[in-house]
């Protein structure tokens, strides 16, 4: 099927029908007798044609318009308005970090759970120190902090999201107090 021919057909018989429709809104499509010459009935045809498939497209165009939700979210999942300050988008953080990353030796020395969250923290580009205490608070809900930090750091704007931050800036303070 070459649909540019028939987008022509589409454009040049809409506006024909448009017209014999003005004139006539209750006539219906005559098909041609056998005997006469294919050539009227190859006109009679594709107008036919082209309305049953503009019509087929019009119904198309009123489904997709339409939004039917396949998903309910439940209302434990939604995030409080509270949860994050509108301080967070006005952040600045920096190129480098603050505190050097261990090194191999002292990760190798680690507890093994203390190691991978903490590379994990240094892989979201927080700045903490290898033996700061807050990180052996935030252990027993490290999944929580790094969804909040990813969370966080997507509502930055642009290249701030790369750069590096603290936890005082990622606000984290409502972990420290559970």
């Amino acid at each position: 099927i070459n649909y540019k021919k028939l987008k022509q057909f589409i454009k040049v018989d809409s506006q024909k029908d448009h017209q014999a429709k003005v004139k006539s809104p209750l006539s219906a499509p005559v098909a041609a007798p056998r005997l006469q010459k294919s050539a009227p009935a190859h006109t009679v045809q594709p107008s036919t044609l082209i309305n049953s498939i503009q019509q087929a497209f019009q119904n198309i165009k009123v489904r997709s318009n339409r939004f039917e939700p396949t998903l309910k979210v439940a209302k434990e999942s939604l995030i409080s308005p509270d949860f994050v300050t509108r301080e967070s988008y006005s952040i600045v953080g920096l190129s480098q970090p603050l505190h050097p990353a261990a090194s191999k030796e002292i990760l190798k020395n680690m507890d093994m759970d203390y190691r991978c969250f903490y590379q994990a923290l240094r892989q979201q580009r927080v700045d903490i120190d290898y033996d700061d205490q807050r990180i052996q608070q935030l252990l027993k809900y490290q999944k929580r902090i790094l969804q909040h930090i990813v969370y966080i750091k997507q509502n930055f704007a642009g290249h701030e999201r790369y750069q590096w931050h603290t936890l005082e800036q990622l606000q984290m303070e409502n972990y420290f107090k559970k």
